[in-house]
């Protein structure tokens, strides 16, 4: 990247170690649990109108989904980027002159609306009069055999990230909107045959992607479909689907699915 687009080694280390400094803090103005382009945006709109902000970051850097953002990024106000990471960049250029409290490695465990509290997996308890949950979305499951076992080892988490690792190979992506048939052209530049599965008999994206599929003969789309498991020993070898065609199994290299995203639950900690 160009040197204007990111920072430098030296300039991350010192960004990360001012990001993660621990600071002793009373009851605060406003609690921001999760620090992505949204949890960042709140603390600074906090720091502008004078108000004491704390956020809590659960990873140990702050992005939040900017970090698993591997292609260009062309549709932010203001700013282009090579890709999640870079943006994530410029905006902690922009946070490091706010003045607010923050912390990495604090996951919040119980957030007490009525009481304004939150405390952490280490202990930690913090008040404030508002609490701003920013924490982003999960990628939906597929729930299936094979999913979690062999993600990192077949199981792609971008077809960006992955189109030199999946080159001459056969890959399938589960899905039916922007997502998939975006990560199905990406993927198809590189793999020797690309399979799309999704349930439904018609995708639901944008116009670009449904016209793209059709004309590239590296893609073949198999509707009214679900995968029923991802097979393999050390690493993918094959994915087993039912549908219309009845039962299948495709000898492939890679999956990547494309189901969308979900908010995080609360699974009983947030009252």
């Amino acid at each position: 990247h160009k040197k204007s687009d990111c920072l430098d080694k030296n300039e991350r280390l010192q960004v990360v170690s001012w990001l993660c400094s621990d600071q002793k803090l009373d009851e605060v103005d406003g609690i921001i649990i999760g620090c992505g382009p949204g949890g960042c945006s709140a603390a600074m709109w906090c720091a502008e109108l004078w108000l004491k902000a704390l956020v809590l970051e659960k990873k140990g850097e702050f992005g939040g989904q900017l970090l698993r953002t591997y292609n260009a990024i062309k549709n932010h106000l203001g700013a282009d980027a090579a890709n999640g990471r870079v943006l994530r960049d410029i905006f902690l250029r922009q946070a490091e002159k706010a003045n607010f409290a923050r912390r990495c490695d604090s996951e919040v465990i119980e957030a007490e609306l009525t009481e304004k509290k939150v405390v952490l997996a280490d202990g930690s308890q913090f008040r404030a009069r508002s609490i701003v949950i920013a924490t982003g979305v999960l990628r939906r499951r597929l729930g299936i055999p094979g999913e979690a076992e062999f993600y990192g080892r077949g199981v792609l988490e971008s077809g960006e990230k992955a189109k030199d690792q999946v080159a001459a190979k056969r890959i399938m992506i589960v899905g039916g909107g922007d997502a998939a048939l975006e990560n199905a052209l990406i993927v198809s530049r590189t793999a020797e045959r690309v399979f799309v599965v999704h349930r439904r008999s018609k995708f639901s994206t944008r116009g670009e992607f449904v016209e793209g599929c059709p004309n590239n003969e590296t893609i073949e789309n198999i509707l009214e479909s679900r995968v029923g498991a991802i097979l393999g020993n050390t690493a993918v070898h094959a994915v087993g689907t039912e549908g219309h065609r009845c039962g299948q199994q495709h000898v492939i290299k890679g999956a990547r699915k494309s189901r969308g995203c979900r908010p995080p639950r609360s699974e009983g900690h947030l009252r």
